[in-house]
């Protein structure tokens, strides 16, 4: 059963992680700041090379 647990938590955050992905991607791809989803977390300078 810890093994079901395990996989269904795994999935619900590859599949939070993904929509956070997409979302970003679809919100501001274009945009020179790269993926920085606003709603998720401050726009601190994490993307910047």
């Amino acid at each position: 059963m810890g093994i079901l647990r395990w996989a269904g938590r795994t999935a619900l955050l590859c599949i939070q992680v993904l929509a956070g992905v997409l979302g970003a991607l679809g919100a501001n791809g274009t945009t020179s700041n790269g993926p920085a989803p606003m709603q998720q977390r401050p726009p601190h300078d994490d993307y910047r090379p």
